[in-house]
């Protein structure tokens, strides 16, 4: 069995909400690769990889642009920087999930940048759930596009759960964060009076904490705030209560969602922006995409829109691109490409 370092693994402590993708990925590539650090969380980030160096032969990496917004994040920005000369003359094979074109967070964007482009030129390997990641990387790396591969985000198979009567209009849910612009969605209803047209719930952990208040704004009797991690099981119910799930995403950084497909495999009827995997999804046929807010009030107001979704479609997919079946996809990938 190869030999393997996966980032991130964090603690418990450092872990706001929980995120499977790396849970997943971990199981169902131990298959075929022995993750070293699988029972040790870094308390260090990324210097926690040094202590592998020489016990490895692939180096798996998540959200690596996201590194200098870390706790002495410089520092390990620089010591990673230092470090990839010595990973590649050990052979060590970088393999890069790009989950999105960009980091999502404004602050030390130019190092942000230099580490994203430097890990894309550095890697073997790059994964992309979205085909809007393959045309990004050609973008910037165009002599080289046999190393990076399109699989959709795998879902877990879930309940889906189709229920009839709906009492909520549109909802939100997920880590409610500034980049996925709910505040500006939230301010076009208000601007343009439509704030008692429907009932909007966002249900999720606001972070930051004064986001909440920039949020709390906007909520009146139909426009609802639940500050909270929602359980999976209280999840489904919402997601069956609800017409849409909306996700207001800013299109300039953002390739694919976790939340999206998860709102898939419960049966959910998406809107989504037209970019990265919604777009993608809007192919398929499985969710509705909108280029402005206009063309959202106007999916919301069509009591008939969505009943294109076809139900056996979504299941077939979900079927289909799940963990195991990604899992095994990839492995092939990497060892016929030595």
């Amino acid at each position: 069995m190869q030999k393997a370092y996966l980032y991130p693994i964090l603690p418990d402590s450092k872990v706001s909400a929980p995120n499977p993708y790396v849970e997943h990925f971990m199981t169902n590539m131990g298959k075929e690769f022995d993750f070293l650090n699988k029972n040790a969380p870094a308390y260090t980030g990324i210097l926690d990889l040094f202590k592998y160096i020489t016990k490895i032969d692939y180096l798996f990496l998540n959200w690596i642009e996201d590194l200098p917004d870390k706790k002495a994040g410089w520092l390990q920005s620089f010591l990673f920087i230092l470090c990839l000369p010595v990973i590649k003359a050990r052979k060590i094979r970088i393999i890069w999930t790009m989950h999105n074109k960009q980091s999502h967070y404004t602050s030390n964007l130019f190092l942000k940048n230099y580490l994203f482009k430097l890990v894309l030129k550095k890697s073997d390997h790059i994964i992309t759930h979205s085909k809007e990641g393959i045309n990004y990387f050609l973008q910037l790396q165009p002599k080289n596009p046999v190393k990076i591969r399109y699989l959709p985000h795998p879902l877990e198979k879930k309940y889906l759960n189709i229920q009839q009567e709906k009492t909520i209009d549109v909802l939100i849910w997920g880590s409610l964060i500034p980049y996925k612009g709910i505040d500006r969605f939230l301010h076009y209803l208000h601007e343009n009076k439509l704030e008692n047209n429907f009932t909007v719930l966002m249900a999720g952990k606001v972070n930051p904490e004064e986001y909440s208040g920039t949020i709390q704004t906007y909520c009146n009797r139909h426009i609802r705030l639940d500050n909270r991690y929602i359980p999976e099981e209280e999840l489904k119910k919402l997601i069956s209560d609800s017409r849409f799930v909306l996700f207001t995403y800013e299109k300039d950084s953002v390739l694919s969602s976790g939340a999206l497909m998860d709102t898939l495999s419960y049966g959910g009827t998406v809107i989504g922006p037209s970019t990265g995997a919604f777009k993608d999804l809007e192919e398929e046929e499985l969710i509705m995409t909108y280029k402005n807010y206009d063309e959202i009030i106007q999916m919301i107001n069509d009591n008939k829109f969505g009943e294109n979704i076809k139900l056996g479609k979504l299941k077939a997919f979900v079927e289909k691109n799940n963990w195991m079946e990604f899992s095994d996809n990839i492995s092939k990938w990497i060892f016929s490409s030595q």
